[in-house]
């Protein structure tokens, strides 16, 4: 039997903060994990992140079980409806999607450059990200749900190589963690003291709807951190991501980094 439930680990989470509601009702790991996503108003953008999978334990998660169907605003009329914009690094393009109810009055997704076709249940990954573009009228929060992450470690990979291709990633833990403790040179990023030849974070900030972007120093006596890409770039930014909070990476490499991520938490052990 599935509980709904929040840790102490902050299952429960804002997408820009976080906060925790601790509990000892975990006690399975058919448990199911909720975050509360505050999405602005129109035409405002949330970047989330998928740090939740399938209720039956696979490392991905369906679209309509992620969201439900009754949180976002649906319309007949492909783009009047909130859409959720997934990006394809293989193409290094956005795929786009928005719900809309059948004459069956049945909710489901469809893809919107294929408005008229079949609906879809697009898969996402644990640890990859997602837009929100908002077309309600007034601020409004949301529920995403799915099963708590129990594997000891989480593999993906982060496409590299000619014209630095954008990637979208988030820890696929729900926990709010350094970025300096997220990804480093130990899983294959890398650093440098020139703000060109070193990997970058895009981090979204809600409240201005603009980017902050962060670059991965190393000057030669420390352990390389995240910089916040300033005229002044050498002070260490000890910048947090939130649990549920999505970001572009872009790598210097040659070759792809294949980024693991340990299990943050003993639970359910």
């Amino acid at each position: 039997m599935k509980k709904i439930v929040a840790t102490s680990l902050s299952i429960l989470a804002l997408i820009g903060y976080s906060y925790c509601q601790t509990t000892n009702e975990v006690s399975s790991v058919n448990a199911v994990g909720y975050m509360k996503i505050v999405v602005p108003a129109k035409p405002g953008l949330c970047l989330g992140g998928v740090n939740l999978i399938a209720v039956n334990g696979t490392d991905h998660i369906g679209l309509k079980e992620f969201f439900g169907t009754n949180q976002l605003r649906q319309s007949v009329n492909a783009g009047s409806g909130d859409a959720i914009k997934l990006w394809d690094s293989a193409s290094q393009t956005y795929i786009s999607y928005q719900q809309k109810t059948n004459a069956s009055g049945v909710v489901d997704f469809y893809n919107l450059s294929n408005w008229l076709g079949e609906p879809t249940n697009p898969i996402v990954s644990n640890g990859t990200a997602y837009w929100i573009k908002s077309m309600t009228t007034a601020q409004k929060e949301i529920f995403v749900m799915g099963g708590v992450p129990v594997d000891e470690s989480v593999n993906n990979t982060i496409s590299t190589g000619s014209g630095r291709p954008l990637n979208f990633i988030a820890n696929p833990y729900p926990v709010k963690v350094l970025l300096d403790d997220l990804i480093n040179t130990n899983d294959g990023a890398k650093a440098s003291s020139s703000l060109g030849s070193a990997d970058w974070i895009k981090m979204w900030d809600q409240s201005s709807q603009l980017y902050v972007n962060y670059g991965l120093r190393s000057n030669g006596t420390e352990a390389a951190y995240w910089s916040r890409m300033t005229n002044d770039w050498s002070p260490k930014s000890n910048v947090w991501l939130e649990a549920g909070q999505g970001v572009w990476y872009t790598s210097r490499k040659a070759t792809p980094i294949l980024w693991t991520e340990n299990k943050p938490y003993a639970w359910p052990n």
